[in-house]
């Protein structure tokens, strides 16, 4: 959703949308800010996996919904706010290539081969 609202902000060019709704992004923001780095076991996407703790993927899509989440910031004039994200983004994303790289490609979760 955060990614959605990021989006619609950009082609409108305002994010006056995501203003009016900012009560509801805030807690998904701060959710995947504790979680999102190392998720816990889940079901998702990659079902052929079954239930997975560390997966990569869900880990990226909430990196990506941070990122998204500071450019909402940023453009609603929450201006620490966007910075803190945008950090927090650029950090977790370093860390995941980190966790994630095996090799010539990268992990479906970080701690199996």
């Amino acid at each position: 959703m955060l990614l959605m609202f990021a989006a619609l902000a950009k082609v409108e060019g305002n994010a006056d949308f995501a203003n009016k709704y900012w009560s509801e992004l805030q807690p998904w923001a701060e959710y995947l800010r504790k979680e999102g780095m190392d998720p816990a076991n889940q079901l998702s996407t990659d079902d052929f996996a079954g239930h997975l703790a560390h997966n990569a993927n869900l880990s990226i899509k909430a990196i990506l919904a941070l990122g998204g989440y500071s450019v909402l910031a940023d453009m609603t004039n929450r201006k620490p706010e966007a910075a803190a994200y945008r950090e927090l983004a650029r950090n977790m994303a370093k860390q995941w290539v980190e966790l994630a790289q095996d090799g010539d490609h990268f992990r479906l979760a970080f701690d199996k081969p």
